[in-house]
C-alpha cells in the first residue's frame, strides 16, 4: 500500500499501466457478474477501500487523476450493457471524495462511518438524494454494548430521515460483541 502510494505520486506512467490493466479486469468481472446473475437492474457494488479513519490514503486530486477516468469507464461501460445503478464502498473517511464518486458515476455509498465522517443529518443535507446514503449505526461504539436503550437513542434520529428516502440504515459490519440475543425494541412508531 505504501509503496503504491509513493509510485503515485513519482511514477504516473507505471500507475497508469496498472490502473488501466486492473480497470480492464474489473471491467470483464462486472460484465460477466452481471450476466451470470442477471443483477442488471439490481447493480453492482465497487468495493475499494480507500480511506482511514482520519481520511482518504491520497488527495481528492489524486482520485480526480487516477480513479475518475477508470471508474467512469467501468461504469460507462456496464451501464451500455444495461447496468443500472452502481454503489461504492470504502471504509473510513471517504466523505471528501464524495462529489467525485458522484461525478465517477456512483448513485450510493456505504458505510460512511459515524465514528470518522459527516454525521447522516449533515450527509443528507448536502447531498439530498444525489446520493443514496447506506449507513449511519455506530458499529464501534453504540452497538458492541449491547445496551438497547442505548442503541434506540441511537436509531430513532436517524429514523426520520429514512422516511424521506435516500437512506438505508447500515453499518459497516456487524461487531463480533454485538449480542443477537439483544430484543429489537425500536419500532417505527
Amino acid at each position: 500500500e505504501d509503496k503504491l502510494l509513493m509510485d503515485m505520486a513519482s511514477d504516473k506512467g507505471f500507475c497508469d499501466a496498472l490502473f488501466d490493466k486492473v480497470t480492464d479486469h474489473f471491467e470483464q468481472m462486472a460484465l460477466e457478474t452481471l450476466k451470470r446473475t442477471q443483477t442488471y437492474d439490481t447493480g453492482l457494488f465497487v468495493y475499494d477501500d480507500m480511506a482511514g479513519i482520519n481520511g482518504p490514503m491520497f488527495s481528492p486530486r489524486m482520485f480526480e487523476r487516477y480513479f475518475l477516468p477508470r471508474y467512469q469507464r467501468l461504469i460507462a461501460s456496464c451501464r451500455k450493457a444495461g447496468c443500472q445503478h452502481f454503489f461504492f464502498h470504502s471504509d473510513g473517511k471517504v466523505d471528501p471524495l464524495l462529489d467525485l464518486l458522484i461525478e465517477a458515476g456512483f448513485e450510493g455509498c456505504n458505510p460512511l462511518e459515524p465514528r470518522c465522517c459527516a454525521g447522516l443529518a449533515q450527509l443528507r443535507e448536502k447531498y439530498g438524494k444525489k446520493l443514496v446514503l447506506i449507513c449511519g449505526l455506530c458499529n464501534t461504539q453504540i452497538l458492541p454494548r449491547n445496551n438497547p436503550q442505548e442503541i434506540e437513542r441511537h436509531i430513532r434520529p436517524l429514523m426520520e430521515l429514512v422516511k424521506n428516502g435516500g437512506v438505508i440504515l447500515g453499518v459497516a459490519s456487524v461487531p463480533e460483541e454485538m449480542n443477537p440475543a439483544v430484543p429489537n425494541r425500536v419500532s417505527a412508531r
